[in-house]
């Protein structure tokens, strides 16, 4: 506990020590608050950020806009082009939700200064979500003037029948919603080691559990504010500007891929997703030389899932590269799967077992090209593509190609 009066009942929550000053000496960033509870189920209140000044030993108490939830984080970065660091508080909020927000602080001499918030970003950023006739949803966004369009056929026959009509008009007025942001990360921008920011939220429906797709929106400081530099729609494994034609590449395998649309991977690296294959796999950013390509999709209904294709010397061989299923659970990515020596693309199956969609990978059995077909069991996909069952020539494949992309002109997102 720090002295003085204000700071009385309130414990050490996060300690830093970082300068964020400029002064060239490392100021002492202390995050106080009461808790509630033990683990990950502590909630903690009444929450300030306290900075003792590392040349003077002057105390700044930082109030905070959003002070009481679980799982709050103290992130000392260089966001702005300046030579001291700021402060991002992240914090989930006390209701639940799983909802998350933000805030970043910057010294002005003995001035501190709120910078960004995920509330102001929240309010300057807001879209409509509208059903419209023919199974789209307008997804709009009216302060850039862009609309994306959203084909709700992924959804199936029996969900559609409740908004439209036989002849595809909308029954009566349907609105969704973007939710608020659910996950913040750092995506460092390589050319001036600043941090950007990475905001995620999801777009829903007829009710919040309905996911529709998502909204990554990188935000970015440009000399003055805090401003977005690009937005990317990911709509349940369809990228809205992705789609491309790869049929006519796979008709030597005498299947009929006339129905799959083949979606390249996302561009912006992910955070989330690092730290997930980092924990797993104890990688090392120094030792490790690992690039990653992925696509957000759902392989389940009300599941959140990505699917990650890493390259690296200890995740590939002569035959293929390792693919890894993540699943969103509590705001983490957890592993449900890891298949090993597989090459791209992914094939995404309508087809199910135990609730999960198939996945078709394609491998190489004694130097043949082949695709087998990976079966949920219950727990998880299986990791070895070879033991499993062989894709019958002639089938009609309906689903969606991940990661499509063409690996000799394009290398992946690099892990740092």
């Amino acid at each position: 506990m720090l002295n003085g009066d204000s700071n009385k009942m309130k414990e050490i929550i996060i300690t830093k020590a970082e300068d964020v000053k400029g002064t060239r000496e490392d100021e002492i960033i202390y995050l106080l608050g009461s808790k509630e509870g033990n683990g990950k189920n502590t909630l903690y209140k009444n929450m300030e950020i306290v900075v003792t000044d590392g040349a003077t030993g002057r105390i700044n108490n930082i109030p905070l806009s959003n002070n009481s939830g679980y799982n709050p984080k103290l992130i000392i970065e260089k966001f702005k082009i300046e030579k001291n660091k700021e402060i991002l508080f992240i914090l989930e909020n006390a209701d639940g939700t799983g909802y998350i927000s933000g805030e970043i602080f910057d010294f002005d001499g003995d001035n501190v200064v709120r910078v960004f918030s995920t509330d102001y970003f929240s309010n300057e950023n807001s879209f409509e979500v509208n059903y419209v006739d023919n199974n789209i949803v307008d997804l709009i966004d009216s302060r850039r003037d862009v609309i994306y369009k959203i084909n709700l056929e992924f959804k199936g026959k029996k969900y559609l029948d409740e908004i439209y009509n036989e002849n595809g008009k909308v029954k009566k007025r349907v609105k969704g919603r973007v939710l608020p942001v659910e996950n913040i990360s750092l995506v460092k921008d390589t050319s001036t080691d600043i941090m950007d920011i990475l905001l995620t939220q999801k777009i829903v429906g007829k009710s919040d559990s309905d996911v529709l797709g998502n909204i990554d929106t990188l935000v970015k400081f440009n000399g003055t504010n805090f401003v977005v530099k690009n937005i990317a729609v990911s709509i349940i494994g369809e990228k809205v500007s992705g789609s491309i034609n790869r049929e006519n590449e796979y008709k030597c395998y005498n299947y009929d891929f006339s129905n799959l649309e083949f979606i390249e991977s996302e561009e912006i690296s992910n955070l989330r997703i690092e730290r997930a294959i980092e924990k797993e796999f104890l990688l090392n950013p120094s030792r490790d030389k690992v690039r990653y390509l992925y696509n957000k999709l759902s392989l389940s209904k009300n599941k959140d899932n990505v699917l990650v294709y890493i390259e690296g010397p200890r995740f590939c061989s002569n035959n293929g590269c390792t693919l890894v299923v993540l699943e969103d659970k509590d705001n983490e990515y957890n592993i449900l799967s890891k298949v090993e020596n597989i090459i791209n693309p992914i094939i995404i199956s309508d087809d199910k077992s135990y609730g999960y969609k198939n996945i078709i990978v394609r491998v190489l059995d004694n130097n043949k090209d082949e695709f087998r077909v990976l079966k949920y069991n219950g727990n998880s996909y299986p990791r070895n593509p070879l033991k499993e069952e062989k894709l019958k020539k002639g089938r009609k494949i309906n689903g969606i190609a991940v990661i499509s992309d063409d690996l000799f002109y394009r290398r992946g997102i690099e892990y740092k």
